[in-house]
């Protein structure tokens, strides 16, 4: 358990904060569908979950450690994301790729702010939280 990866501010006290602006649904609610990032953090992380430090496929999440942060790139880009139900689906995210080129600074610090994890580790991450407020 890394408790360096807990999340320094809440979801919901940050959209409050952040009055649900655009800006900031960008990186808490989209950036984590973007495969540039996906890749960006596993490879930063070596392939390994920030929670259990055991190996991380594919399929893993792009953790939150804030959520006090809104996207200053503005730029939205389309990528496929296929579904059994939906195999034209396609999902719309903030051109972090763009970002990184044209902004390394502003990328650099979005990415400080999220790491990858399992998907059983973030479940976990998140019943910790609950635990720790009540």
């Amino acid at each position: 358990m890394n408790s360096k990866i807990i999340p320094i501010n809440r979801s919901m006290a940050m959209k409050e904060k952040h009055h649900g602006k655009e800006e900031w649904k960008m990186f808490a609610r989209k950036i984590q569908k973007n495969p540039f990032v996906k890749n960006f953090l596993l490879n930063r992380e070596n392939h390994k979950c920030a929670w259990c430090g055991w190996n991380i496929d594919n399929k893993f999440v792009a953790h939150h450690i804030d959520y006090d942060h809104v996207c200053e790139f503005k730029v939205m880009r389309e990528y496929p994301n296929p579904t059994v139900k939906r195999p034209k689906r396609v999902v719309r995210v903030p051109d972090c790729e763009r970002c990184c080129i044209a902004n390394p600074n502003l990328f650099s610090d979005c990415m400080s702010k999220l790491t990858p994890v399992h998907q059983l580790c973030n479940f976990n991450i998140a019943k910790h939280v609950i635990e720790k407020t009540r």
